[in-house]
């Protein structure tokens, strides 16, 4: 019998996979779209400049999954480019200001 704590633990490949990193990928240029969307029927410039850049930003990392760019990566950093993904939908769907630095 095999105790909990001797089971291999899983690195999380499978989440940066070619497939998966663009699923997320598109998933985040559609949020972005949506929050740009949603800044357009508001009069609030300063929310229109913020989600255009989000969606900027979104489409970059994306052309760069599209072009490529993910083979170069090792796992670990394909992981990055992963949250990075995630981040940007998460600011996408928030409702409050955009930080950018």
């Amino acid at each position: 019998m095999a105790l909990w704590k001797d089971r291999l633990e899983d690195d999380g490949a499978v989440h940066a996979t070619e497939t998966a990193l663009r699923r997320v990928a598109d998933a985040a240029v559609s949020d972005a779209i949506r929050a740009l969307r949603r800044a357009l029927h508001t009069d609030d410039l300063e929310r229109q400049r913020e989600t255009t850049l989000l969606l900027t930003l979104a489409r970059r990392l994306r052309d760069d999954l599209d072009g490529g760019t993910w083979t170069r990566l090792d796992t670990g950093e394909r992981h990055q480019l992963r949250r990075a993904f995630m981040m940007v939908a998460l600011l996408a769907c928030a409702h409050g200001p955009i930080p950018f630095a």
